[in-house]
């Protein structure tokens, strides 16, 4: 909260103590962007290799998968979740990820 003329009060008040968590994670985000953008080639050979090719069916209709991811539909992209890291596939797919990303 801002006191008149737009300076803070005295200890910073409750919107301040917000600001570094809140850089924080820009911060991390960035840093997730980075990562994933530079392995965009490892990243696209785990999609085209045969454990890749196995979960995209998994996936079921990627078009419904890309709308729950859009719209946050927690319920259904955890049910798409189970049933790809159920599989073998899925399972050494995600830990290739985790590998290559850190």
């Amino acid at each position: 909260m801002l006191q008149k003329g737009g300076v803070p009060p005295p200890g910073g008040g409750a919107d301040m103590a917000q600001v570094p968590e809140q850089k924080l994670e820009d911060l991390l985000t960035a840093d997730k962007a980075r990562s994933l953008k530079a392995n965009a080639g490892s990243i696209q050979k785990l999609a085209d290799s045969a454990d890749g090719k196995k979960v995209r069916k998994l996936l079921g209709d990627e078009q419904r998968a890309a709308k729950a991811l859009e719209t946050g539909d927690a319920a259904e992209l955890r049910k798409i979740m189970e049933r790809v890291l159920s599989s073998e596939e899925g399972k050494r797919l995600a830990g290739q990820l985790k590998d290559l990303l850190g």
